[in-house]
């Protein structure tokens, strides 16, 4: 082997080319995004309710990754902040928002009845979930004035529940800030680990493998964007998150970092949480002996 060979230029291609969603794919979403936004702007009921679309998720972040295999679909989350009557009920509200999409010809055949949104579904392709939030204001902890506006969504049987998605993509926003840029490009490459050898109905949720990631990938302490290697950081990451595993014995409570109140991991099994901590901790250590063969031939 090459002493003198560099294996940067793989990452990056790979990081940069492979693992992004295709110009094709964004071009659909975008267009399926402006098709949500006419419908919304033309319809007088969604209009009195105040409407606003934010992206929420991976693709808000800017971590979304294209599927492993061809035919699978990627997911695309989308929440509709809306002023609500403070009557209305979590299905009542699914309800209603079902039944303002099917009025409209282009999505009619493509919903889905899901517990926590409406899914619109482009079969082999991706699916936006789209999520109604209400604003609710509570009341200021400094005022006692019901002054601070928050959002809430639903549930079909678990009524309603605190959110906040763009606080969420501060935080990722802030740990890419933290690390020069590590912790989107460890994000891609962990969640296509993921994708490749963990079957689809016990993978992590990749809201909770983000937070754990943003909690453990190494800081970059000299501005700007980091100049270490991929292979480096993506195993002293990996090591951090075995270490911070292997303290539970049971399922751990996965903080939402943006909100305080919600335990990301709260449908997390322990069956589930066990095999993921044997397979960061096996591929812990191929990444290691990986880095060590890769140095003993430089």
């Amino acid at each position: 082997m090459n002493p003198n060979f560099d294996y940067q230029p793989y990452f990056n291609r790979f990081i940069g080319e492979v693992l992004p969603l295709d110009a094709t794919r964004v071009e659909r979403i975008n267009d399926a995004w402006s098709h949500l936004d006419e419908l919304i702007a033309g319809d007088i009921a969604f209009r009195s309710y105040r409407p606003q679309i934010v992206a929420q998720g991976s693709y808000a972040v800017g971590t979304a990754i294209r599927p492993f295999r061809a035919r699978d679909e990627f997911d695309v989350d989308l929440l509709i902040k809306l002023t609500l009557p403070t009557w209305w009920g979590s299905r009542l509200t699914l309800d209603w928002l079902h039944a303002r999409l099917a009025s409209n010809g282009v999505f009619k055949s493509r919903l889905v009845e899901h517990p926590r949104c409406v899914r619109v579904s482009y079969a082999g392709d991706f699916h936006l979930d789209i999520v109604p939030a209400r604003r609710t204001r509570v009341i200021s902890p400094i005022t006692g004035a019901p002054t601070l506006l928050r959002l809430k969504v639903p549930d079909r049987t678990g009524g309603w529940r605190f959110s906040n998605p763009e606080g969420f993509v501060r935080w990722c926003q802030r740990q890419d800030r933290r690390t020069g840029g590590d912790f989107s490009r460890v994000v891609m490459l962990l969640k296509r680990w993921r994708d490749i050898n963990v079957p689809e109905k016990r993978r992590i949720r990749s809201i909770v493998f983000t937070t754990l990631i943003g909690l453990t990938v190494p800081s970059w302490k000299y501005g700007g964007d980091s100049r270490r290697p991929d292979a480096d950081i993506l195993t002293a990451t990996l090591g951090l998150l075995d270490r911070r595993l292997r303290k539970f014995t049971a399922v751990p409570r996965v903080m939402n970092p943006s909100l305080a109140s919600e335990n990301l991991a709260r449908n997390w099994t322990k069956t589930d949480f066990r095999a993921f901590c044997e397979q960061i901790r096996e591929a812990h250590r191929l990444a290691v002996r990986r880095r060590r063969r890769c140095r003993a031939d430089q």
